[in-house]
């Protein structure tokens, strides 16, 4: 656990009998992420098993947490004419030289897939993450942004 930076940060018996309590819940939290964490028990008075509450306190998230990454192709006319290009060149026979349909089609989209790939590079384009936005329905072609309060006032007098 020491490896990924991660600690057991329950220190305190979750189930309690007459006699004993044991730590049965393991909460493992990554220690370079916090300043300061807490757990503390929540006595529930109807079960032997108690729950947790953990707060973590001044969370310290690096970039990639708040960063979508989108997931593209590099396609234009000169990746067209290479894909092109190379289904052209190809000779086909794991396709052409066999009658049964399940070896004729893995062949063609084996080839057809290695060509795609080969020709049109990934990339990845980051997009920084939007808090607090979100849509709740839509009504005709107006989308109604969420809110923390489903009936907020103002929300609704301006839509």
């Amino acid at each position: 656990m020491n490896t990924f930076n991660l600690m057991q940060v329950a220190d305190f018996p979750t189930r309690i009998t007459n006699n004993n309590g044991t730590l049965i819940d393991t909460i493992l939290v990554d220690t370079t992420m916090y300043d300061k964490i807490q757990v503390k028990p929540c006595i529930n008075a109807v079960s032997d098993h108690d729950a947790q509450i953990i707060c973590l306190q001044n969370a310290n998230i690096g970039l990639q947490q708040s960063v979508s990454k989108k997931k593209s192709r590099l396609i234009n006319e000169q990746t067209i004419k290479h894909f092109q290009t190379l289904l052209k060149d190809e000779t086909w026979d794991t396709v052409c030289k066999t009658t049964c349909i399940n070896e004729i089609y893995n062949g063609f989209q084996g080839i057809f897939l290695r060509h795609y790939e080969t020709s049109f590079l990934v990339f990845y384009t980051n997009y920084p993450l939007s808090y607090g936005v979100s849509v709740r329905e839509r009504y005709g072609s107006t989308l109604l942004p969420a809110t923390r309060e489903q009936h907020d006032q103002n929300c609704i007098q301006s839509h």
